[in-house]
């Protein structure tokens, strides 16, 4: 640690020690987002990563593109499938849906980083 630090001391400007910073937060951040991820359950496949805060989140399976929106499957903590449906894009026009943007789930929609949101299509 103390190598660590000396070194950081060293940088000659401001970038170098943001360099040098950005990979230890980027892999203390990897390491809070897979302790605070449940475990999943054997029903749930892997390819349905867990989206959302950990009280307010499901996994995730985004499927294929349906006229105006998405087939998704969700499965709680458990593995109880809770979202089975197509589901529509309320927001910016996105060809895909990239489950790593989706902070929220409240058990009815979906919230994204930038605002837009994902309910079940009617």
């Amino acid at each position: 640690m103390i190598l660590y630090y000396s070194y950081l001391y060293r940088a000659d400007t401001k970038r170098e020690a943001d360099v040098i910073l950005r990979k230890p937060l980027t892999a203390l951040m990897m390491l809070m987002v897979i302790v605070c991820s449940p475990s999943r359950p054997d029903n749930v496949p892997l390819d349905a990563p867990w989206v959302g805060s950990n009280s307010e989140g499901c996994f995730l399976k985004i499927g294929e593109r349906v006229f105006k929106g998405w087939h998704m499957k969700g499965w709680d903590k458990k593995g109880n499938m809770i979202v089975e449906g197509v589901w529509e894009l309320d927001g910016i026009a996105r060809a895909v849906i990239n489950t790593k943007e989706i902070t929220r789930f409240d058990g009815a929609t979906f919230y994204m980083e930038d605002g837009a949101k994902i309910t079940r299509q009617e």
